[in-house]
């Protein structure tokens, strides 16, 4: 059991998204039980274009970008500390658009490091 402080860290869902200004960030997602998140080409058009209102909404830039049957991968920079907002709209908007009976997981993202001058 992990522990910090006098908190037991066991029990929790995830722990909490470090986010920053000008942070770049690994992001992905999978299908829920490993189930496919696109169905067709249509369904990886409709994800590119919701990324791109995302990143249009809230200031991101993609570095790189995979899409995979049963998951996807970006590497973002966030100009603004603004991750789990804007994650939470896209997989907002995705999920209920997509196919029955697709579902996509949690959305990860790695712990991002400061932008390199």
């Amino acid at each position: 059991m992990a522990t910090t402080g006098w908190f037991s860290l066991e029990g929790m869902a995830r722990p909490l998204q470090y986010q920053a200004s000008g942070a770049i960030c690994h992001v992905m997602s999978r299908g829920e039980g490993g189930k496919d998140v696109f169905e067709g080409v249509e369904d990886r058009e409709a994800w590119l274009e919701w990324l791109g209102q995302v990143c249009e909404k809230h200031g991101w830039r993609v570095h790189a970008c995979v899409q995979m049957s049963n998951h996807y991968h970006l590497l973002l920079e966030t100009p603004q500390p603004n991750l789990v907002v804007g994650m939470k709209w896209f997989v907002g908007v995705y999920c209920p658009r997509s196919a029955p009976s697709m579902s996509l997981g949690r959305a990860s993202s790695g712990a991002p490091s400061a932008r390199a001058a």
